[in-house]
């Protein structure tokens, strides 16, 4: 409700030529996004791409379900899964994710930012990960094993009808 009165305004505001169209459209946009995200969303597949290279992207059956709402706050429900946490729009594009609980108790704190992809039913969530970032979640490397440099994980969900 908030971010459409804003919207109304700076359209007011535009026909008295107060504001540049270049700040109209990155407020149409960011505003698009953050009520298209809103809602449940079943988690469908998972694509990481390691140095450049994807791998086969791995599907799901649709049992873990994201829910997020317009007070900020999101929730991850699943068989062998449960997170909460906040998010906030850092972009028009963009959002940061902190992780407040969580079944896997390293994750708890965790702060991400992620690039958001989304339309009227599909949601993709890419966050890319770099070595160093990686190794506070991964055990010790094995003498031998080379890991990645860099990895970027594509999340995809579909709308929950």
């Amino acid at each position: 409700m908030h971010a459409s009165r804003y919207l109304v305004a700076l359209l007011f505001l535009d026909t008295l030529g107060f504001i540049p169209s270049s700040v109209l459209s990155q407020e149409s946009s960011k505003s698009t996004a953050e009520r298209l995200i809103v809602g449940k969303w079943r988690h469908i597949a998972l694509v990481r791409v390691l140095d450049g290279q994807t791998l086969a992207p791995q599907h799901f059956n649709g049992d873990t379900i994201a829910e997020f709402r317009t007070d900020g706050t999101w929730t991850v429900l699943g068989p062998n899964t449960k997170s909460t946490g906040t998010y906030r729009w850092v972009g028009t594009d963009q959002i940061e994710q902190v992780i407040i609980d969580s079944s896997l108790a390293i994750q708890v704190g965790s702060i991400t930012v992620k690039q958001v992809r989304v339309d009227a039913e599909r949601l993709n969530l890419i966050v890319m990960q770099r070595k160093e970032d990686m190794a506070k979640f991964m055990p010790p490397s094995t003498p031998g094993v080379l890991r990645p440099n860099e990895v970027t994980v594509t999340t995809i969900f579909a709308r929950v009808p």
